[in-house]
């Protein structure tokens, strides 16, 4: 529902019909009003604006005057208004760009191109600093933001010679803050788009979301980032950037309980109370700003709804009493006076704030000590607040439950209202925010408890640490270490000092993973460490390193200097024989250290009841063995095509967020049970770890992780929940498989149907329906699993990581031929994958898409071919086939509106292959070529 009216609201914003462009009239009008609004004395103004570098949005006084004078935020830019001329110097000028032509359309206005890294615009600098000269008088400047850019881009250049002049500089931030404070229709124009799309969000995703996160025990800041996951929307409206005070941003906030009157506040933290949700929303239309805020009650008493009737009361008030020319302080007592006397004292007084060159205007608050009057225009954010409210017993309870009838809670009401003589209401003129119902039958609901499912208790987890210890250069494995590196180090002089014969045949030296390990190349394994009390063989996936129990101790020996492993068995022992390389090119350690001893072969025996578990050893060897066959063989013993797993940085105290107990395809393990082992997908600090229980894992760094997608069940797929894991380049798995994706997984009906259907032999009907009801709770409870994890990890990714985390819409559906096989494809907001009942997983980011087309759209023809043609087109165009044809409309929809992708219809098949090639071709010869223009 949601999606369907995000797209909604794009076509009403196109219907609108208001002129957004910066025109030569709307200009020329803004810099008459400018200059009409400067104190006496001043006769030139200054608007400095730089580039953002963090990622939360600062707020600045002269981005407003940006947008108030050429209808955006442009960065990198300085704007001098002088009595006769204006100046724009900026580094976004290009030739067909607004700016450009507005210098071209509008006498007296110059456009200056400036770069930042030479000095070549001194001389253009300077045309815009004489001209502040030649003016005369004070220089209008907004001192705070002068601060923030001074060493910033050529502003270091401007100031340098701006403060040469030595003209006295007054600050205009009051002036300009009493002309932005006034809104004219243009404006309020934009307001009402945000506020439009802030409604929508409101009505249809806001109480789906807060109705399951009670019903789930889910905290505050958890249901906010679900329903940021809607707002995420490529539409061009914008979640609230510009707050308070110019502190930042905010995201959708979301409180329970007697929460504070903040604003715009920090999401509670904690579980929502079934007792009452407030949400607020706020939205950017082109830098103009809607807020939206409302409270939801569950099982309201008497008294709440007494309570909930006097907030709606006094928000009637204080929108009917919103006309110009009113003064703010008989404008909060008239609409505190109608609030009943026993609710005064849960009044919070601060009934919210004007908007102007700041968000939160200080000049225009709305209490009782304000010294503004309402003008025609103005912007309000109103605010009624009512807290310490007590929830009372309800009818039912008899004389109820005292602690739950004295629990206290609040409610907050949200509203972006303009000041207006005349109120159109139908037009939505005067309150932006009237399409957000607020009456009780939209507000109050009923809630009932449910059993809740115990969860079971996380595994501990043993840390295993390979430190040195301050006597490990004394232990025996110390000394062969240490021994080792002296071979090495013997080895890398003997190579250095080779004769120019032998450089010659430097071709013919052994390139595999052992003759690089022999030449010094891989002494970073000799950083692993064997683990302490331990006398069995162990396997260290990360170093590559084998420990083998010789002379009743652990002896390390990489991977690739081992050859082969066999067993034999007899009526009373297992035996493992382990054989080693001896023939590796140019590496001859016998000759240079005759007193050592080098192993060709080792023989391990034990009891025959002991076979089971060196059977165990024996499968992890062979894996890792056959893993650097399997790179020489590919790559001659190097690991380019294959991005490093190693450098996990764990979290201390594990994990968190954990996936528990599912599976993993591709395996890690190969042989026989490998794709029934379970388990956990940890959360670290700078990566994913998924381990199974005997500690074989792999580690995903975000660094290397493109897109998180989260398919919880749905009747579309059976009763399959999943996350899939995309990789940006590809890794090597434990089993030796190279693959681009981790595909995590639990299918419902293992987890229970064998109780289930142990438990329904001989079951009346009604008690067959308690076990389905009892089913669903579970497949309820995997898919909470599913996307909590997803949901913890966006919301604790470091500020470095760059991952999409989409979840796949519920009605995003359809059926289609891809990865090989026929699926089911999802569609996310930035995705459309094929990940589940599939071998070949089907991964398709739509940022990377041109065009797509439609093939085989023959009149009685049941399916459709879809063809997407990647932006770089040395990639092949990628294809999903057999779509059934009643998909179609659902399938446009999602290209036009949410991935804004242009399509064209075809009757027949194209032979994609030559016309890329025609493509390529004719791109490399004219640079304007635009091969999917109509005609």
């Amino acid at each position: 529902k949601a999606t369907v009216s995000v797209l909604n609201w794009v076509r009403t914003v196109r219907n609108m019909g208001a002129d957004e462009g910066l025109t030569t009239s709307f200009f020329e009008e803004r810099v008459r009003q400018i200059r009409a609004n400067l104190p006496d004395g001043v006769r030139s103004v200054v608007v400095v604006r730089g580039q953002q570098t963090d990622k939360v949005p600062q707020y600045f006084l002269t981005a407003s005057m940006q947008v108030y004078l050429m209808r955006a935020e442009i960065a990198n830019t300085i704007v001098v208004v002088t009595p006769n001329h204006v100046y724009v110097l900026s580094r976004q000028v290009k030739e067909k760009s607004s700016l450009a032509m507005l210098a071209k359309d509008v006498p007296g206005v110059t456009c200056i191109v400036c770069n930042s890294k030479t000095d070549t615009n001194r001389d253009a600098i300077k045309t815009a600093v004489d001209a502040i000269a030649n003016a005369g008088g004070n220089v209008g400047v907004f001192a705070q933001d002068r601060k923030l850019m001074e060493g910033k881009f050529f502003a270091e250049v401007f100031y340098e010679m701006f403060d040469s002049l030595g003209t006295p500089h007054q600050d205009v931030t009051e002036e300009m803050r009493a002309l932005l404070r006034v809104k004219d229709n243009l404006e309020v124009d934009m307001h009402r788009k945000a506020g439009l799309f802030a409604n929508i969000i409101t009505q249809r995703s806001v109480v789906p979301a807060i109705e399951e996160g009670v019903d789930d025990k889910e905290a505050g800041a958890d249901v906010a980032t679900k329903i940021d996951g809607v707002i995420d929307d490529p539409s061009g409206v914008k979640q609230l950037e510009t707050v308070t005070d110019g502190a930042g941003a905010f995201d959708t906030v979301v409180l329970t309980g007697d929460f504070k009157p903040d604003f715009p506040g920090a999401s509670t933290k904690g579980e929502l109370q079934p007792l009452n949700v407030a949400v607020v929303i706020g939205a950017r239309w082109k830098s103009y700003t809607t807020v939206v805020g409302r409270t939801y009650l569950f099982n309201a008493t008497d008294d709440m709804k007494k309570h909930y009737d006097a907030a709606l009361a006094l928000r009637k008030q204080l929108i009917d009493l919103a006309t110009p020319g009113r003064a703010v302080a008989d404008y909060h007592a008239a609409a505190l006076a109608s609030v009943p006397e026993d609710m005064r004292a849960h009044v919070h007084v601060h009934f919210g704030f004007g908007t102007g060159i700041e968000y939160n205007d200080a000049a225009l608050q709305l209490t009782a000590d304000s010294k503004a009057t309402l003008m025609e225009g103005n912007m309000l954010v109103l605010r009624v607040h009512l807290g310490g409210l007590r929830r009372g017993a309800a009818a039912a309870d008899g004389e109820g439950d005292k602690a739950e009838a004295n629990s206290t809670y609040a409610i907050q009401l949200l509203d972006t209202v303009v000041v207006s003589a005349e109120k159109k209401e139908k037009e939505g003129w005067q309150v932006l925010t009237n399409a957000a119902k607020v009456e009780p039958s939209k507000c109050f609901f009923e809630f009932s408890e449910e059993e809740s499912i115990a969860e079971e208790p996380a595994p501990l987890i043993e840390m295993e640490l390979r430190a040195s210890t301050m006597n490990y250069g004394d232990s025996r494995a110390g000394m062969w270490t240490t021994q080792q590196k002296e071979i090495l180090e013997a080895n890398r002089e003997a190579f250095a000092n080779l004769s120019k014969e032998g450089r010659k045949n430097r071709s013919k030296e052994d390139k595999s993973t052992a003759g690089k390990l022999a030449r010094g190349q891989l002494a970073k394994v000799f950083e692993s460490r064997p683990p302490k009390g331990s006398y069995r063989v162990h396997v260290d996936e990360e170093s590559g390193v084998i420990y083998l129990p010789v002379d009743k101790q652990l002896v390390p020996f990489h991977a690739s200097t081992i050859n082969a492993t066999r067993q034999v068995c007899d009526t009373t022992h297992y035996s493992m024989i382990i054989t080693f390389k001896t023939t590796v090119a140019g590496f001859t350690p016998y000759t240079t250290h005759p007193k050592l001893a080098f192993l060709k072969e080792i023989t391990m025996k034990a009891p025959l009841d002991m076979k089971t578990r060196l059977e165990a050893d024996r499968t992890k060897m062979r894996n890792l063995i056959n893993l650097y066959k399997k790179r020489d063989t590919q790559g001659g013993g190097g690991d380019d095509d294959f991005v490093s797993t190693a450098g996990l940085q764990k979290r201390p105290g594990g994990g968190s967020p954990v996936l528990k107990q599912v599976w993993c395809k591709p395996p890690l393990m190969k042989g026989k049970g490998s794709q029934k082992q379970l388990g956990n997908c940890e959360a670290h600090q700078n990566g994913l770890r998924y381990v199974l229980k005997d500690g074989t894992h792999i580690d995903l760094l975000y660094n290397n992780i493109k897109h998180v997608i989260a398919c919880p069940n749905t009747e579309k797929h059976e009763r399959v929940a999943a996350v899939h894991i995309r990789l940006i380049s590809p890794i090597q798995l434990p089993s030796g498989t190279k693959t681009r994706d981790l595909h995590l997984w639990m299918e419902v009906s293992d987890a229970q149907d064998d109780d289930l259907n142990k438990t329904r032999l001989n079951k009346s009907e009604r008690e067959e329906d308690m076990e389905d009801e009892r089913e669903q709770k579970i497949i309820n409870q995997i898919n909470r699993e599913f996307v909590k994890f997803c949901a913890d990890l966006k919301g604790q990714l470091p500020p470095t990581a760059s991952i999409e985390i989409p979840r796949a819409y519920p009605n995003g559906y359809f059926e289609g031929l891809a990865g090989g096989s026929l699926t089911w494809i999802a569609a996310t907001p930035t995705t459309l994958t094929a990940v589940l009942d599939t071998t070949q997983f089907f991964v398709l980011s739509m940022k990377d898409v041109e065009v797509v087309i439609f093939e085989r759209v023959v009149h009685g023809q049941k399916n459709f071919d879809m063809v997407f043609v990647m932006k770089d087109y040395n990639q092949p165009p990628q294809r999903i086939d057999n779509v059934p044809k009643t998909a179609m409309p659902m399938v446009k929809d999602m290209l036009c509106g949410q991935y804004k992708l242009r399509y064209y219809e075809v009757e027949n098949s194209t032979k994609w292959t030559e016309v890329m090639k025609t493509v390529k071709k004719a791109e490399e010869s004219d640079e304007g070529f635009n091969p999917w223009s109509m005609g």
